[in-house]
């Protein structure tokens, strides 16, 4: 099961799609609680950001597609 973040007419909502990725268990918990940050995806600031392998993304990048 594929968990995101995904942008509907002006609010960020829960998508799930069944795909081959797993979302870790309190991700989407983590991503929709008041401690994380939601932004818009900017690729040069998505680029750098520091890899917890212990915990769980403290931002995350909002886009209405990808090429």
């Amino acid at each position: 099961m594929y968990a995101g973040i995904a942008l509907s007419p002006g609010e960020l909502t829960d998508k799930t799609d069944k795909t081959m990725r797993t979302t870790p268990p309190g991700e989407l918990e983590n991503a929709f609680n008041d401690d994380s940050v939601k932004a818009f995806l900017d690729k040069n600031e998505a680029a750098v950001q520091i890899y917890d392998d212990v915990g769980h993304q403290q931002i995350y990048f909002v886009s209405q597609y990808v090429e």
